[in-house]
């Protein structure tokens, strides 16, 4: 008989271990370490689906073009904000007072979406994201050719 309890209580352990991993609920405790929001912000770059989705969707953003006036002026995302990288961290505060804002960084290839991304971060823009680079986008109507 102790044996039967004892076998079925390890199959019990067993199903609420894999209904816990199949729901995707965490247990960690928070941490206090003391990190602001803007210390917690992180590089990230995302796929041209993913900001696909951010565009679609219902949350402002905005999408920010590093790359050069000339560059801007011939092809651009409709909507987009152009700050050439180079002056970047002088016009980020008064071009970009919400740091709360999600913003799309692009450029021509992504090396500079990359860096510009990066300085954001370390200025306190806390959702920013590199979309890489205008050559790569798959969604072309969401692009406009100089006029």
């Amino acid at each position: 008989m102790k044996i039967k309890q004892l076998l079925i209580i390890i199959l019990i352990i067993f199903l609420l271990a894999v209904a816990y991993a199949q729901s995707g609920i965490s247990f960690k405790q928070p941490t206090n370490s003391g990190e602001t929001a803007s210390e917690k912000a992180r590089y990230t770059k995302i796929t041209a689906a993913e900001a696909y989705e951010i565009i679609n969707g219902s949350n402002p953003y905005l999408l920010l073009d590093v790359r050069t006036k000339a560059e801007y002026n011939y092809q651009r995302f409709i909507g987009a904000l152009n700050i050439p990288i180079g002056e970047l961290e002088e016009k980020a505060e008064r071009l970009l007072p919400n740091k709360d804002l999600t913003i799309l960084v692009y450029c021509q290839r992504g090396n500079r979406s990359k860096s510009a991304s990066q300085l954001l971060i370390k200025l306190g823009y806390i959702n920013t994201y590199d979309i890489g680079g205008i050559e790569q986008w798959p969604y072309s109507y969401l692009l406009e050719m100089a006029e």
